[in-house]
């Protein structure tokens, strides 16, 4: 086992680095370094042997099908690596129903858009790659065989979502873990290419989402949100009941930004933001530091109803979640599913609204922390999450049932088209594809060419 910080530095082989450096010549510095090296090495032995570590006041970490995790991630490339320092996290996957459909349609216009589907048409990949420290958008027109990347070399970023404001003019966010920028991607050409768009934020941006051609949301940390009214062409941040952020610039007037500056007292995480239709919609997320869920909603497009006063628009619901949320699901019929637990501790959660705002639990059948749902209708619906967990439902979430799963690494994205055919993605160089509802899945290697 190797130990790493965070999921993109080796600090072991990094503490080598420096103590062996040419012309260093600050002992103190390589004395320290090693020091930390040393540590590090005993405290990864003693967590691999199933203990705990106490340096790290008895943090733990799960071991469950590592092997299978960590010889994923060695293989990123279609290469075999003798260590685990090159491998891909892909956050979301899309394709189309047809070889010859666009990767992204809307799903039940103007209900929801990201339609990810079955194992042919173009498939558009997201995240990151660890060998680079560089964002990945990788697109495939041969049904996920072969993918050539779209992205370019100089974005030293994550990419975390994507949307279709129409057929060939895409979307995609993310930010930067390093620097705390974020990015708005925008392709006109269905995803063969992509161009940075400016926007007047400093945060990570985890999901997007388009209501039409024109008006599009995307959610971020620290309680950003952003919204657009021209397909994506521009970004205005806009705050909500979670940041005391402003909205405007002096000279903007002619424009009329439909946000105004609000009094907010929290910031949470927002991860997931969908809209029923134009005027209702939801955004959930996680509150730091004790990571409880938040559930913000919305029955005026987003905007203060009167036009004038403080912003009221986004107000918050209580949730009854134990733990954090990270996604969501919404259909025609106004029922709503999100999604989340303890990513650290362990737990799940899944809550569900009827009616969009009176939220009550529903038993998770595990207990590992779930980061996606999807639902085809109100009755069939899927979620994943921590250490490839894939949880199935029939009856609208009465009841969940496990999936066996052939991932030991974590899932991040699911999608179903039908009631046979679905996708996830995740912490891994690996698509997990089924046709039969999920009672079986198989694995499809994300290879660039």
């Amino acid at each position: 086992c190797r130990a790493w910080d965070s999921d993109q530095v080796d600090v072991i082989s990094l503490c080598r680095q420096i103590e062996t450096l040419p012309g260093l010549d600050d002992r103190i510095l390589q004395r320290r370094t090693a020091q930390v090296r040393r540590l590090l090495q005993s405290t990864v032995v003693a967590v691999a042997n199933g203990s705990v570590a106490r340096r790290f006041q008895g943090m733990t970490i799960w071991w469950p099908d590592a092997r299978s995790w960590r010889r994923e991630r060695a293989r990123y490339r279609g290469t075999a690596f003798a260590t685990q320092t090159r491998w891909a996290r892909f956050l979301a996957a899309y394709c189309a129903k047809a070889p010859t459909a666009p990767a992204l349609v809307n799903r039940n216009a103007p209900f929801g858009l990201c339609w990810t589907g079955t194992i042919g048409g173009t498939r558009l990949a997201l995240g990151y790659d660890n060998d680079t420290a560089l964002a990945i958008a990788l697109r495939s027109s041969d049904g996920g065989r072969r993918w050539r990347q779209s992205s370019r070399d100089s974005w030293s970023y994550a990419l975390y979502a994507a949307a279709a404001a129409t057929p060939r003019r895409w979307i995609a966010c993310g930010g930067d873990a390093y620097d705390l920028k974020s990015l708005i991607l925008v392709s006109t050409d269905a995803g063969r290419t992509w161009r940075r768009r400016p926007v007047a934020s400093a945060r990570y941006l985890f999901d997007v989402e388009m209501v039409d051609a024109r008006r599009g949301w995307i959610a971020g940390s620290s309680g950003t949100l952003l919204h657009t009214s021209t397909g994506g062409r521009e970004a205005r941040e806009r705050t909500t009941a979670t940041h005391d952020s402003t909205v405007g610039t002096a000279g903007e007037r002619a424009s009329r930004p439909a946000w105004r500056k609000v009094r907010t007292g929290t910031r949470a995480w927002l991860y997931d933001v969908e809209f029923l239709d134009a005027r209702t919609g939801w955004v959930v997320g996680t509150l730091p530091p004790d990571g409880s869920g938040v559930i913000l909603h919305t029955t005026s497009a987003g905007t203060d109803p009167d036009g004038d006063g403080p912003q009221t628009a986004w107000r918050r619901t209580p949730s009854p979640a134990d733990g954090g949320l990270f996604g969501l699901a919404v259909r025609p019929s106004g029922r709503v599913w999100a999604v989340g637990g303890d990513p650290a501790g362990g737990g799940s959660a899944i809550v569900h609204a009827a009616d969009g705002i009176d939220w009550q639990t529903q038993h998770a059948g595990t207990d590992r922390c779930l980061y996606s749902v999807c639902f085809i209708d109100d009755r069939y619906g899927w979620a994943v999450g921590a250490g490839g967990t894939i949880v199935h439902t029939s009856d609208g979430g009465s009841s969940w049932t496990r999936q066996s799963s052939p991932a030991g690494f974590d899932l991040y994205h699911v999608e179903f088209t039908d009631e046979r055919h679905g996708t996830a993605v995740g912490d891994a160089a690996v698509m997990l594809l089924t046709d039969d509802g999920g009672a079986t899945w198989r694995t499809r290697r994300i290879v660039r060419r």
